[in-house]
């Protein structure tokens, strides 16, 4: 019986910070190089999803001394070396593409007889080209119809030069270049054809560099030389750009913010073009995208995609058809279940914009990176759901309680508009139907300096603004709402922040009403030599197009405070609606 977990929607733009997962493609990287180097090793921040897991079962499993000694900090400890006994075991790599390529090249290494093998999408993704360069150096190894599962009868570690087509997966090349270093007189490795993800062959390279081992390069040549690895001591593990594409997009699709606050912006990792490839999906029009060097990223850009006008073209991305699933295929499949227009190609994905949707129940083929992306188009329009959604705990165990934190903190709402126009009564009622904290800097100025009325008559308004500036740039934060003065925006420096980082709800009330509440209302400071009221018009006709150009929604007049804020929340759901 397949589980089935309701996709919950979003209500509102959110603003979240989160620690994303360790990236698994660094992870069991370093995990191999700790396990055939010197010395021992202590990883920190390897998130222990499926993936990495599987890595440490399978290092075990080959006589490896590897101990996890934190699991939620993804602490991880490596000592060096291989066993000298012979022995044997099957090692199960559920559907982890990374694992089995990888350990295939160490138990190539290891004495012994070892069977590789995993769940059936894995026995379906490709391995030949591997194995025939293992033969080649005269390893014995047994397949089944030239995949899953591999019987290897490891201890022979003589090096040489092999032949290798890495077009379907760049990992072939990277499990090589990763023991390349243990063989005697090293390892050469002479491409056939382009390689597959090569940015990825660039992040084993870099890590194979922090255990000093360097992997020469001279036109389609790889070399490795006989030079053991030496442990660093300690690695952390980086951020997982990858694993930042749902939420990127998703804060792209409702004007949210999201930060991953361990993500290295001059990582290695292929993701990290990301905020580029979402940038370039702004606007109208036809686009064509090259997803090769970022193939992950092709699902969650589809999302995109299919909320723009005009028809996106998605290229260079074949090898999706050998990951956890085809992902081609099945991201078609999916997407047209939810009324979205979406034709496959032979290496890509052709969608078109698409205004409306249809509920349906989704099944991302035990594929984690679709899962995702699924996930952010529940989120925007009710009725979906998601088949097995336990498979995002491949790559990021927490996903779904993320995604929950995010929906959590609303974005900042600052509600702006004329003196007397209902700004600080607008900001209560609305924090209350949403239990959110308000503020209105106005008292927290005065809370802090005294009678605004008498602060401006001594130091006056520009020495007001600045201190107000500041108010607003320590106050608004994710789950607030404020209310501020209608001059704050017309300093450039805080209007920055205030669209950055919040919502701008602009009450764009009538004059006449504006002016009988001045009348009534306690006296304030004028900002002209004029008095409030004969300036009133003079200041609107200043301030309007500011508040237009800064606010996402607008109120208009004649709205009692009640309907002003069935007005709001309407408008901020729409935000989030599909």
């Amino acid at each position: 019986m397949k589980s089935v977990r309701p996709i919950e929607t979003l209500s509102m733009p959110f603003d979240c910070e989160l620690d994303l997962p360790g990236s698994k493609s660094e992870a069991n990287r370093a995990l191999v190089l700790a396990a055939l180097g010197q010395g021992v090793t202590r990883l920190e921040r390897a998130t222990l999803g499926d993936d990495v897991l599987y890595m440490v079962e399978g290092l075990m499993a080959l006589g490896f001394e590897v101990d996890v000694l934190d699991a939620a900090k993804g602490t991880i400890e490596v000592m060096g070396g291989i066993a000298d006994t012979e022995d044997e075991a099957e090692i199960y790599c559920g559907n982890a593409g990374t694992v089995v390529r990888f350990l295939v090249s160490v138990a190539a290494l290891v004495p012994g007889e070892w069977t590789l093998t995993g769940d059936p999408y894995l026995r379906r993704r490709p391995i030949s080209p591997l194995l025939d360069a293992w033969r080649s150096l005269g390893v014995e190894i047994r397949d089944t119809d030239g995949g899953l599962p591999v019987t290897v009868v490891g201890g022979r570690r003589q090096g040489g030069r092999v032949s290798l087509d890495a077009s379907r997966s760049s990992q072939f090349l990277s499990s090589l270049l990763l023991v390349g270093h243990v063989l005697e007189g090293g390892l050469e490795i002479e491409l056939e054809g382009e390689t597959a993800s090569a940015d990825y062959v660039a992040l084993t390279r870099d890590t194979m560099a922090r255990f000093g081992i360097r992997a020469g390069v001279e036109g389609p040549l790889y070399r490795v030389a006989p030079i053991r690895a030496q442990s660093p001591g300690l690695v952390r593990i980086d951020g997982d750009w990858s694993a930042a594409g749902a939420f990127m997009v998703l804060a792209e699709l409702t004007s949210g913010r999201f930060l991953g606050r361990n993500l290295k912006d001059n990582s290695r990792q292929a993701d990290r073009r990301l905020p580029e490839l979402i940038a370039a999906l702004r606007g109208n029009g036809d686009l064509e995208i090259d997803m090769a060097a970022t193939p992950d990223q092709l699902m969650n850009l589809a999302v995109l995609a299919a909320r723009r006008e005009g028809r996106t073209r998605f290229i260079g991305a074949a090898n999706l058809r050998y990951k956890e699933c085809d992902r081609l295929a099945i991201t078609a499949r999916e997407f047209r279940k939810a009324g979205i227009e979406i034709e496959e190609e032979e290496d890509g994905l052709v969608v078109t914009g698409t205004r409306k949707l249809e509920p349906a129940e989704f099944d991302p083929e035990q594929d984690h990176r679709l899962a995702m992306a699924l996930s952010v188009i529940g989120s925007l329009h009710p009725g979906f759901s998601l088949r097995n959604s336990r498979c995002v705990a491949k790559s990021y165990p927490d996903f779904f309680a993320h995604l929950k934190r995010i929906r959590e903190k609303h974005q900042a709402i600052v509600v702006v508009g004329m003196r007397a126009s209902g700004k600080s009564r607008l900001a209560r009622e609305l924090a209350e139907r949403l239990e959110s904290a308000v503020v209105d800097t106005d008292e927290v100025f005065e809370s802090k300096n005294g009678s605004l009325f008498d602060y401006v008559a001594k130091s006056g308004w520009p020495a007001f603004r600045r201190a107000e500036a500041m108010i607003i740039a320590e106050e608004i934060k994710p789950g607030r709402i404020l209310a501020i003065g209608g001059g704050s925006l017309e300093n450039p420096a805080t209007r920055d922040i205030v669209v950055k980082r919040g919502i701008v709800i602009h009450i764009d009330e009538d004059l006449a009403i504006i002016r009988e509440r001045i009348k009534r209302d306690p006296p304030r400071p004028a900002l002209t030599s004029r008095g409030t009221l004969e300036e009133l018009e003079e200041i609107h006709e200043r301030r309007l197009p500011i508040f237009k150009s800064a606010a996402r929604i607008r109120v208009p007049p004649g709205l009692v405070t009640e309907e002003q804020v069935a007005l709001v929340i309407e408008e901020l759901r729409r935000l989030c609606t599909w």
